[in-house]
C-alpha cells in the first residue's frame, strides 16, 4: 500500500467513464502532468485513484502526497524523500534546492514514477511561498523523462510554460442519470419509487452527499424511507447530512464551512452579498448590487468564480 493512500474503497465506483477516457488519452499522448480540478466533494481524489489503478501496469512506483495533511513545505519534502528512500538534510530556507535534489535523485533511476499530489488547494490557495514552491517542484519533476505528475485541486493550477506536456481535466458534478445510478448502486434493492428523481436532484450531483444519503437510507434497518429522505433533504439538508457521528471532514456543513473559509475575505463578502438575493438574478442586477463598473467585470471577477468554485448553488 502506498504511504497514506487507501487502496480499498467501500463505495462502488460508477460513472465517470468519459473522464477516465480523457485521462487515458492524455496519458497515452505522453502528457507528463495531469491536473484534475473541480469544486469540493465531486470526487477528484477518487477519480485519480481509479485512474491510477487502471494504468498501474504502466509505472513502477507511486509517490502519494496528501497536501491537506502536510503542514508545510519542509514536511512535504521530507515525506517525499522518505517514500523515495532518499537521504536528506534540512534545507527549509532553500526550497529550490529541495526540488532540484529530488529531481536529480530520481533522474538516474530506471524506475518509472508517478507523483500524486492530492488536495492541492491547501498549498495553491495559501501564500505565494507554498503555491510557487509547488509549481517549481512540479516543473522540476516533469522535466524528468521517468516521472509523471497527477495533481487534484479545487483551484485550477496550470503550468503555463509547460502546457504542451500538461493536461487539464475539469470534473463536473454527476449528471442526473449518473446520480441515480450511484444512488441505486450504493443502496441495492432499495425501492426509491417516485422519490428517486427528487433525491437525485437534491443531492446536487455531489458524490459525497449521495453516499451519505444512501448510508442514511440503509442505516438503522431502513428507518428513513425514500419519501422521508426527500422531505428531509428539501427542508433540512445541512442538518440531516451533518450529524455528529459523521467524521468531521465528511459532515456537509463542515465541508461547506471549510471551503468558504479558504476563500479570500473579498470573495467571501461578494458571495455572501449575492446569496442575500432571494431568487434568480441577472448579471446587471449583480453588477448593481456589488457596485461594479460593467457586467463584463462582475461576470469575470464574481459570477464565473462563483459558478466554478462555490458549490452551494
Amino acid at each position: 500500500m502506498v504511504l497514506g493512500m487507501e487502496t480499498y474503497f467501500d463505495a462502488r465506483f460508477v460513472c465517470r467513464k468519459d473522464e477516465l477516457r480523457d485521462l487515458q488519452a492524455a496519458w497515452n499522448k505522453k502528457q507528463r502532468m495531469l491536473g484534475i480540478f473541480v469544486m469540493r466533494s465531486v470526487g477528484t481524489s477518487r477519480l485519480a485513484k481509479e485512474f491510477l489503478a487502471s494504468v498501474s501496469g504502466q509505472y513502477d512506483e507511486l509517490i502519494y502526497v496528501n497536501l491537506h495533511e502536510t503542514s508545510d513545505l519542509a514536511a512535504m519534502y521530507v515525506n517525499i524523500c522518505v517514500q523515495l528512500n532518499v537521504s536528506f538534510e534540512s534545507h527549509q530556507n532553500d526550497v529550490k534546492l529541495w526540488a532540484n535534489m529530488l529531481a536529480n535523485a530520481v533522474s538516474t533511476r530506471k524506475t518509472q514514477y508517478v507523483f500524486f499530489f492530492d488536495n492541492g488547494e491547501y498549498f495553491i490557495d495559501k501564500e505565494a511561498e507554498t503555491r510557487d514552491s509547488l509549481h517549481n517542484l512540479c516543473v522540476a519533476l516533469i522535466n524528468q523523462t521517468n516521472i509523471k505528475v497527477i495533481l487534484t485541486s479545487t483551484t485550477r493550477f496550470e503550468l503555463d510554460s509547460l502546457r504542451r506536456i500538461s493536461h487539464v481535466c475539469e470534473l463536473q458534478p454527476l449528471k442526473p442519470t449518473a446520480t441515480s445510478e450511484l444512488l441505486r448502486a450504493d443502496a441495492p434493492g432499495l425501492d426509491y419509487g417516485e422519490y428517486l428523481d427528487p433525491i437525485a436532484k437534491l443531492s446536487e450531483g455531489l458524490p459525497l452527499l449521495i453516499l451519505m444519503i444512501t448510508s442514511e437510507l440503509r442505516g438503522d434497518g431502513g428507518i428513513f424511507t425514500p419519501k422521508d429522505m426527500a422531505q428531509l433533504l428539501a427542508e433540512y439538508r445541512l442538518k440531516v447530512l451533518s450529524r455528529e457521528f459523521y467524521p468531521e471532514k465528511e459532515r456537509v456543513a463542515d465541508v461547506y464551512r471549510i471551503f468558504i473559509n479558504r476563500l479570500s475575505p473579498v470573495l467571501q463578502r461578494r458571495f455572501l452579498e449575492l446569496d442575500y438575493i432571494p431568487s434568480s438574478f441577472t448579471a446587471e442586477e449583480a453588477r448593481s448590487l456589488l457596485d461594479y463598473p460593467t457586467e463584463a467585470v462582475v461576470k469575470d471577477q464574481v459570477l464565473v468564480p462563483k459558478l466554478r468554485r462555490h458549490f452551494i448553488t
